[in-house]
């Protein structure tokens, strides 16, 4: 089992980053009964945006005396932190969709700002850095301008622009920031980056979203919502070697949710004809492997079918050595990524984004409180990789 090559440490979390019941609340007394580092869970918690459940879980189960008041102090405040913030973010949103509504502009939610209201119905269990929203092509401009109105600026501007286009196709504005509120607004109008192998038939999904209920918003059906999520892990952890605990919860909650009500001969064809089955059944592969999720009989055949070692290995050293945006660029990960991606353009454009990530990706890592400086960083992140490239050989 994937357990086996887990810390006890990284067991116990694992078990904790999903929605409380009752028998998981008797799991994770008889973990508690173990001598583990609680410095280490609460950081790797915290960095795979976990704490909210955590602590929710260990308050549900009444076993928070179990805990090291310091520990249980950093879990509380993780969950009310991440419960202000989200409140203010999605109050925030309503004025910006009923502003796009006027102009008769749809919306699709992607990611957490749909989670968290779909799925965890907790808006202080799930973490969001952003928002991150969709609309169409020819609407990218008219966002803009609103974004623009509401007090909402990009910090981006001539040559950055430019650069920025090249590397999005045009696909995404530059993310905006509102610093009186403490807003983050990605708007995209494409799910497929331009670097990556697989991609999902967006006019597919739009053709099949549907409201949030009382919202403006709209969100993927389940099955294409599902396919989303295993199609963004796999890329930020194949492609940009990052990994959140907390998305492979976000994929569990969602099977759960929609448990009876998963269309899973849909599913199943739409993902063939996508071309697109290897990412998605190793990513649903994971999720068995990790919360044993029982899938139904054809949906697991195909499991065992694109079954993936180097997933499973890759994911276990990860976790376990605490991994994140600080870790050693090595050349078999670039190797690998390279190899899912096809085409000499799409290559160089990865590894561009790679040395020139976004600046949200900026912010986080040098702990910038001003977007408007972040560029002046990435010369400091390409040395830095340089650095690092030649300290490895």
């Amino acid at each position: 089992m994937i357990q086996t090559k887990l810390s006890r440490e990284n067991v116990f979390l694992i078990l904790a980053s999903q929605k409380h019941s009752q028998e998981l609340g008797e799991e994770l007394k008889i973990h508690l009964q173990q001598k583990m580092d609680w410095k280490k869970i609460v950081n790797v918690a915290t960095f795979n945006g976990v704490a909210p459940l955590l602590f929710m879980n260990l308050k549900r189960s009444k076993l928070e005396n179990l805990v090291p008041p310091k520990a249980i102090l950093s879990l509380r405040n993780s969950y009310f932190q991440t419960l202000m913030l989200n409140s203010r973010r999605i109050n925030n949103l309503q004025e910006i969709l009923k502003l796009f509504a006027e102009k008769n502009m749809q919306v699709i939610g992607l990611k957490g700002v749909i989670l968290v209201q779909l799925v965890y119905k907790d808006l202080g269990l799930r973490p969001m850095s952003d928002i991150d929203l969709l609309v169409e092509e020819a609407d990218l401009q008219r966002a803009e301008k609103i974004m623009n109105r509401l007090g909402y600026r990009t910090h981006v501007s001539g040559i950055k622009r430019f650069f920025l286009n090249f590397l999005t196709r045009k696909h995404q504005l530059p993310i905006f920031s509102n610093i009186q509120n403490n807003t983050f607004i990605e708007i995209h109008s494409d799910i497929n980056p331009p670097i990556n192998q697989y991609k999902a038939d967006l006019q597919l999904f739009k053709d099949k979203s549907i409201f949030l209920k009382n919202s403006l918003l709209k969100t993927f059906s389940p099955e294409d919502l599902l396919i989303h999520l295993c199609l963004h892990l796999d890329r930020h952890f194949f492609i940009h070697g990052k990994f959140r605990l907390a998305w492979i919860s976000d994929i569990l909650e969602l099977l759960r949710k929609f448990q009876t009500k998963f269309q899973w001969k849909l599913f199943m064809q739409s993902c063939e004809n996508q071309q697109i089955e290897q990412p998605i059944y190793q990513i649903l592969n994971l999720v068995n492997r990790l919360y044993a999720y029982q899938f139904p009989t054809e949906i697991a055949e195909k499991i065992v079918f694109f079954h993936s070692s180097e997933l499973e290995d890759e994911f276990v050293n990860y976790l376990n050595r605490q991994q994140s945006e600080k870790q050693i660029l090595k050349e078999k990960k670039i190797r690998a990524a390279l190899g899912r991606i096809s085409g000499r353009k799409a290559k160089i454009k990865f590894l561009l984004s790679y040395l020139f990530p976004s600046v949200s990706f900026l912010k986080q890592k040098y702990s910038i409180r001003h977007v408007g400086i972040a560029f002046l960083f990435y010369p400091i992140r390409l040395l830095s990789v340089i650095y690092k490239i030649i300290r490895g050989h």
